[in-house]
């Protein structure tokens, strides 16, 4: 036992309080930072009942919350290992950010395929939640691009894993929540990058028949595309579809920058955060797009909406906020969204939908993978009384539709509801099974959901 694992059975850990991205689930629990990827193991081996790795915090509900074990936050394992930039294959550490890779990889005319709208996130919890961008349907999700991973066990032996060795390890962990083990090491690869400025286009729709014309049409040449709705005006949903392309132009009058994000003090907003002034905020932002339908945008603003602001979570105040999303299989996806819609538009005066967005998806590679070749539709509520019932009647749809929602999002889904929702769970479960056989690896949403989890 070296001297740092003898510090971790000894000293007293430190104990902290966390909460989810959304603010609406906290815990207290002890917090182990190893310093370098040599302190992972004792970190491990720590007297703690189980343990949750963690990263910069960015899930929205309980994943990476553990009350009455331990948190291992793995920020410090943040070392660029290698790059061949013929074969543009990178391997960091898992504590990465996806900003540094950018950084790096940007002035190389190269890219990270597929991306979260955050760009202060690590990579370990990209593939921990296989996130997928604006891209899906082209590129697929993040754990597309992950080509190994080194993931250490409960027992603290490291495995390589890939898609044709440890197979089983590969499609658990990505996607797994971080409960068969702790991502040490990720390799990717990168994609050539066609420029910094994006061309994006806006047309208009109303109605759902409409949004899912002008989206299929939108995504035949598009790189990116997303539609915004808007559900608080009106009776029918209308909003903006917005495909995009990447250009090789330069952006006028603009330097594109890689800082470091500031933060702004979003809290003394959030009383006038509310149903009215969003209401006012989606008619300007449709009319915007209807009345200047085409706009160039740097390659950040475009890829890391919300770097802008990064804590704009502080918007919703004390109670928080939940980012419901969902997806539906392509056949029915249109009767799905109607159904739900529908339920969210009668119940508006009680739990308004500040905002909503659509993406079209393909089918995700992990155990626990999010997507289904669909469609996905999100759903931000301000933390009301009540709101987590209205949210279980919107499960019942999600799931008698064959659909899914979103665990990366997800701090109150049922265990029967996420059984409904993910077919390969049993499967999940033998995997975690062997690689932690003594339920080492927990968290909050873990125990909620009955992932064989103390």
């Amino acid at each position: 036992m070296d001297k740092n694992e003898r510090h971790l059975h000894q000293a007293p850990l430190p104990r902290v309080t966390c909460s989810g991205f959304g603010g609406y689930r906290r815990a207290e629990q002890d917090f182990i930072r190893p310093e370098r990827f040599d302190g992972l193991k004792p970190a491990l081996n720590a007297n703690v009942a189980t343990i949750a790795p963690r990263g910069l915090g960015r899930s929205y509900g309980d994943a990476a919350l553990n009350e009455n074990g331990a948190l291992l936050f793995v920020g410090r394992l943040d070392r660029f290992l290698a790059f061949d930039p013929e074969t543009r294959v990178l391997r960091v550490e898992a504590g990465v950010r996806v900003l540094d890779i950018m950084r790096m990889a940007v002035p190389m005319g190269l890219t990270l395929a597929v991306a979260p709208g955050l760009s202060d996130i690590t990579v370990g919890g990209c593939a921990a939640f296989d996130v997928h961008s604006k891209n899906h349907w082209r590129c697929g999700g993040f754990g597309d691009w992950v080509l190994s991973m080194r993931v250490m066990l409960a027992s603290g032996e490291m495995v390589d894993c890939t898609r044709t060795s440890n197979s089983e390890l590969f499609y658990a962990t990505l996607g797994g929540l971080g409960l068969t083990g702790i991502i040490a090491e990720i390799e990717i690869q990168l994609e050539i990058l066609a420029g910094t400025l994006v061309r994006n286009k806006s047309d208009a729709f109303d109605g759902l028949d409409d949004l899912f014309r002008k989206f299929e049409d939108a995504t035949v040449e598009a790189g990116h595309c997303v539609a915004w709705l808007d559900i608080l005006n009106g009776r029918d949903p209308n909003g903006i579809v917005i495909s995009s392309v990447v250009t090789n132009e330069a952006c006028p009058d603009r330097k594109l920058s890689w800082g470091e994000m500031e933060r702004k003090p979003l809290g003394l907003i959030a009383p006038f955060f509310n149903k009215l002034s969003n209401r006012a905020f989606n008619l300007m932002y449709a009319a915007k797009h209807r009345v200047f339908p085409h706009g160039d945008i740097d390659l950040r603003s475009f890829l890391f909406p919300w770097d802008a602001l990064p804590n704009w979570n502080r918007l919703y105040g004390k109670p928080g906020f939940v980012e419901y999303q969902c997806c539906f299989p392509l056949e029915g996806a249109k009767r799905g969204f109607e159904e739900l819609i529908s339920a969210v538009a009668r119940q508006r005066s009680n739990f308004p939908a500040y905002f909503a967005a659509v993406k079209r998806m393909r089918a995700g590679i992990g155990m626990l993978s999010f997507p289904i070749e669909g469609y996905s539709l999100l759903l931000d509520f301000p933390v009301r009384v009540g709101l987590f019932e209205f949210l279980d009647e919107l499960d019942e749809i999600v799931a008698a539709h064959g659909g899914r929602v979103y665990l990366a999002k997800d701090g109150r889904l049922s265990a029967s509801a996420f059984s409904r929702m993910y077919p390969n769970r049993d499967d999940w479960m033998k995997v975690r099974a062997k690689v932690d056989p003594g339920q080492r690896f927990s968290s909050n949403m873990g125990r909620r959901l009955n992932l064989g989890c103390r």
